[in-house]
């Protein structure tokens, strides 16, 4: 907790080649694989230090874009307003959770009339995050049931994505890799509407328990 603030504040003024050193992604051609066949991949991960590194996958990904869902009003939120900065600095669009279909739907379609540069899009969702709501599902998790946000999965099925969970590793202080992991539910995606949620909280528990110094969580009221 005391060095994500200290990193956040570091990024902030990397050039992308001191960004490329920090934050490696080291099996990409899941990425390319995927983008064989879909437009878009939601990739899924949880707040694990440094996840705002995360938004820097179009520096290695030079022809995939990158976009996330974030809460909350930057004009009310001098914090926001600055990390959002930082994330589009990458190249990463940031799309309101208010109304984040049209967006997504108008990227698409940039996509399939040649209008993009880019070949497809990440669209990255930190999916760990306490719900502000009771009528949830919760899932096995560090021996507890945890509830997590669902709305990642409704819009990655609405719209033909493919799923990856994006597996953090933290080599030293500042220093990180990222593993891309092709989700493959073990429950039936056609017959659990939470398949991929599910999924990727058993990777978030396996990613975890490798490292469990690295997950921003634990001061949430579920533990």
């Amino acid at each position: 907790m005391v060095d994500y603030p200290l990193e956040m504040a570091k990024i902030s003024r990397f050039s992308e080649g001191k960004m490329l050193r920090h934050c490696k992604f080291i099996n990409t051609e899941v990425i390319r694989g995927a983008l064989k066949e879909h437009d878009f991949i939601l990739c899924m991960s949880g707040h694990l230090m440094n996840y705002e590194m995360l938004v820097s996958a179009p520096l290695t990904l030079k022809d995939v874009g990158m976009c996330h869902i974030y809460k909350g009003v930057p004009q009310m939120n001098p914090l926001l307003s600055r990390i959002l900065n930082i994330r589009s600095r990458y190249g990463a669009v940031n799309i309101p959770s208010t109304s984040p279909l049209r967006p997504l739907i108008n990227l698409e379609e940039n996509l399939r009339n040649r209008k993009s540069k880019n070949k497809g899009f990440i669209l990255g969702s930190l999916s760990d995050m306490d719900p502000m709501w009771k009528a949830n599902v919760a899932f096995p998790f560090l021996n507890h049931k945890l509830e997590v946000l669902t709305g990642a999965e409704r819009i990655g099925r609405k719209m033909n994505m493919a799923f990856v969970y994006a597996r953090v590793i933290r080599r030293r202080r500042g220093f990180h890799e990222v593993k891309f992991i092709p989700m493959h539910p073990q429950t039936e995606p056609d017959v659990d509407q939470y398949a991929y949620t599910r999924e990727f909280v058993r990777q978030l528990d396996l990613n975890i328990r490798e490292q469990p110094e690295i997950w921003l969580q634990w001061g949430t009221p579920r533990f």
